[in-house]
């Protein structure tokens, strides 16, 4: 039976695909401060590049992949609106609290808690959007929202830059009922008190109605999603695995770049903050929705074949761009290629999440989409940024190596990603022409 559900109107759409991209800016900004502060935080805490690379990965991975899995149950089933909501306020006190810890395990056990946090808020949104935006206009919305990464880490880069440019000479600044905190742990406790602007903006809201769903009102339990995927893995499997050695590549770039410039190039770790950020925000939104505009106009007789094709062609593209960009020998060169590496970066992510939403059962889609984060964040977050770790310490056994760390996880976690991605793009037919939903159903959203 066809659902002939109308789409929300063009007005609410907008509401919601701002609201969503404003809380995945700011939980990226959460999440990526940290980077930046690595230095005069590991000076303080007397933590090694290990213990460092552990609050970037691993601590807040390890939890957030994994809560992602019955948030997406729970988004399936309940107010995706409210849920996140509730992501919102827990991760932001979370942040809030590592701006006020004295020691590497209180630090750690806070990364966790804004893992908790931030685990909320994607599967229920990519959901929210797919019940929102038509399927041609879907990877528009998909890529205004994948702009919340570049924009936050842009912004976190930025704020936390000039954060330590304006008190860093400091040794401690009193913070109200904080009392007396260090430079870095002002930024933190700044950024956990803005999520109470973003609750307030997630309150205007609506719940979108579940389209598919009102006509066939089964439900799906994590077995049986996990049946779905498994039966699927040459298409949808083999999709998640190569956006997962994307994120590998992803965060082992930003975790490591700031730093990297700073010991290549004995760069300030404030105008690393504020030159990076500012590359890193405009050449993601450009890549961002450059990369939506490509996808659209691939050939329209297999709209979702077409959009992994793009993905494969961002793919080979990035690994290029990301394996020389921290191999070369000025500041400028650096910053340059960067830019590239971004724009491409940022290209893929509309059309690879557009592709899984409008290829699989809406009443799974929220559970599937915590699936993919599981793999890309686990691999990404711990391999991304400890596999970097690991190869200059123990390996280069030298911290002016991080450059070479740098570009080797990058190009081998790209050449697995295209190889992945490459396979998913012979076999998704298959599955588009089972599941996938009309190219141009009935009440098209103008938004």
């Amino acid at each position: 039976m066809t659902d002939v559900t109308p789409y929300p109107s063009p007005a609410k759409a907008r509401v919601a695909v701002i609201a969503l991209t404003v809380a995945y800016m700011l939980s990226f900004v959460d999440r990526q401060i940290l980077s930046l502060l690595l230095e005069p935080m590991k000076q303080d805490l007397q933590i090694t590049d290990f213990q460092a690379s552990l609050l970037q990965g691993f601590a807040f991975a390890a939890i957030y992949s994994v809560a992602g899995i019955p948030f997406g149950l729970l988004s399936d089933r309940f107010s995706r609106r409210i849920i996140i909501i509730s992501g919102v306020a827990v991760w932001s006190f979370m942040t809030t609290l590592c701006g006020v810890v004295q020691s590497f395990s209180a630090l750690f056990v806070g990364r966790v808690g804004v893992g908790i946090g931030e685990a909320a808020l994607s599967p229920a949104a990519y959901s929210l959007l797919a019940d929102y935006f038509s399927p041609g206009r879907l990877p528009r919305a998909m890529a205004i929202y994948g702009l919340g990464p570049a924009v936050g880490t842009g912004l976190a880069y930025m704020l936390g830059g000039t954060i330590l440019a304006r008190i860093g000479a400091a040794k401690t600044v009193a913070l109200g009922p904080f009392g007396l905190v260090r430079p870095w742990q002002v930024a933190f406790v700044l950024v956990g008190c803005l999520g109470a602007v973003v609750i307030l903006l997630l309150t205007l809201m609506s719940e979108a109605p579940r389209r598919s769903a009102a006509v066939n009102k089964r439900q799906f339990s994590l077995l049986q999603t996990l049946l779905f995927l498994t039966a699927q893995w040459r298409g949808l499997g083999a999709l998640f695995f190569g956006m997962s050695m994307l994120a590998i590549q992803g965060y082992a770039e930003m975790a490591w770049f700031p730093t990297m410039l700073v010991r290549t190039f004995g760069a300030k770790v404030s105008n690393v903050g504020l030159v990076f950020g500012a590359v890193f925000l405009v050449f993601s939104v450009t890549g961002g929705l450059g990369g939506a505009w490509c996808a659209t106009r691939m050939p329209a007789d297999r709209r979702r074949n077409s959009y992994v094709r793009w993905v494969l062609i961002c793919a080979a593209a990035l690994t290029i761009s990301a394996g020389l960009a921290p191999l070369c020998r000025t500041p400028g060169g650096t910053y340059a290629t960067c830019a590239v590496m971004f724009a491409w970066q940022a290209a893929w992510m509309g059309a690879a999440n557009s592709a899984i939403q409008l290829a699989v059962p809406n009443q799974m889609r929220a559970t599937l989409m915590s699936m993919m984060l599981l793999c890309s964040n686990i691999l990404g977050l711990t391999l991304g940024s400890s596999g970097v770790a690991v190869l200059t310490q123990f390996v280069f056994q030298d911290p002016l190596a991080l450059r070479y760390s740098i570009s080797i996880v990058a190009t081998i976690s790209g050449l697995l990603a295209c190889v992945a991605i490459g396979i998913s793009l012979r076999n998704f037919p298959a599955l588009m022409s089972s599941y996938a939903v009309p190219p141009d159903a009935a009440g098209v959203s103008a938004a």
